[in-house]
């Protein structure tokens, strides 16, 4: 007899959960003066505890008048975080343990996307795990951000289109604009991309037009471009690459194409690329936790970001032949990335919502997402057998 004990995944990914609750309340538990205090820098030999944003939605709320304080703060894209705040009663565990719902919400979608776009119950599992493992999971899961609530709306909008449930859809999309009311133009772009029958080189002809025509936009200073300059004066980056690489994109017409992909990559690798510049994980003395969370995570996504870059080459090249919902992903992040880290970049963080979209493209399986019969040889030399169109299920 088989005396032997598995342990299902359902049991392995809520141990992950509690793994991660607990580390999360320790975490919050050993920093919980300074977190109280509103202090980041310096605590204990410790830097950057925190995103100092969150500071920043706690502290506007007017508990006796809470719209007018929030429209009266000048604070951009507050609303979702400073509500958070307000609806545990500015509590840190309890802000907490709603993000580790968020991340749950997150996983379902994860597993659902990963169903829908034909990605083995392994591969998907294993996808799930990374993201849960990822430092920055965890990281940006203390205090109330941005970054998880856009990381769910995305997931989503995504596997409610999928499956047709456009109410689903459309409150995705308003939880995700007043979350960052800017993404209403990556909304809005990604509406109108989808009527078409090939998203994907839509979206990358929009994306390497608009590049092209870059300093014409940048002009307008509707981008945040002087926020970037503001960025690099502060941190004393003048000659480096980067302020290279903007300089180009913000002077040179056509030019700016090449410039805004670069940019693009370095958005993605910002903490590697930092690392290799300054090996140290140090800041003015103190350990840089967030630059511990940044690092690792961004090593395990390389592998992703790799896999994604790939298949993106074969189904831009074989996209007559894909399905319009696996284009549709892959549009998705080709937009929202180069809006986002190649016309606006700051801070890499500012992709940190697209991690988990990232590790779903990076294993959809050239098997799995062609819309008829027969045998394609992918540029990428690997031959992908074709199945009959995939039904994606409906709700």
């Amino acid at each position: 007899m088989n005396s032997s004990f598995t342990i299902g995944w359902p049991a392995k990914k809520s141990f992950l959960l509690f793994v991660l609750t607990v580390t999360g309340c320790l975490y919050i538990n050993f920093f919980e003066v300074s977190l109280a205090d509103g202090y980041w820098l310096s605590v204990d030999g410790f830097s950057r505890i925190v995103i100092p944003d969150t500071f920043l939605y706690s502290d506007i709320i007017d508990v006796n008048n809470v719209i007018t304080s929030l429209a009266e703060s000048g604070v951009k894209n507050a609303l979702v975080p400073a509500l958070i705040w307000y609806a545990v009663g500015f509590d840190w565990y309890l802000t907490f343990f709603l993000n580790i719902f968020l991340i749950y919400c997150c996983t379902l979608y994860m597993k659902g996307l990963a169903k829908q776009y034909g990605i083995s119950v392994i591969r998907a599992r294993s996808a799930v795990v990374v993201f849960l493992i990822m430092p920055t999971t965890i990281y940006y899961a203390i205090g109330a951000l941005k970054e998880l609530p856009m990381m769910l709306g995305f997931l989503a909008i995504l596997y409610h289109y999928n499956s047709r449930n456009f109410k689903a859809v459309l409150l995705a999309a308003l939880f995700l604009v007043a979350t960052r009311y800017q993404l209403a133009f990556v909304v809005l772009l990604l509406i109108f991309i989808s009527r078409f029958r090939n998203p994907i080189r839509v979206a990358c002809g929009a994306m390497l037009g608009v590049s092209a025509i870059f300093p014409l936009i940048g002009h307008f200073d509707i981008l945040s471009a002087a926020n970037v300059q503001e960025f690099r004066f502060n941190y004393g980056a003048s000659g480096s690459f980067g302020e290279r690489v903007e300089f180009v994109r913000d002077n040179f017409y056509f030019l700016s194409a090449f410039s805004v992909v670069i940019r693009v990559f370095q958005s993605l690798f910002e903490p590697i690329i930092g690392l290799v510049h300054n090996f140290s994980f140090y800041e003015d003395g103190d350990l840089s936790i967030y630059r511990i969370v940044s690092v690792i995570s961004n090593c395990f996504c390389a592998p992703y970001i790799a896999l994604f870059v790939i298949k993106l080459k074969d189904v831009v090249l074989a996209c007559s032949r894909i399905n319009k919902e696996v284009q549709l992903i892959y549009a998705t992040l080709v937009v929202s990335l180069i809006i986002i880290g190649g016309f606006s970049f700051i801070h890499g963080r500012y992709l940190v919502p697209f991690i988990p979209m990232i590790i779903v493209a990076g294993l959809i399986p050239l098997n799995r997402i062609r819309e008829d019969c027969g045998v394609v040889q992918c540029s990428s030399g690997s031959t992908a057998v074709l199945p009959q169109s995939p039904q994606f299920p409906r709700t």
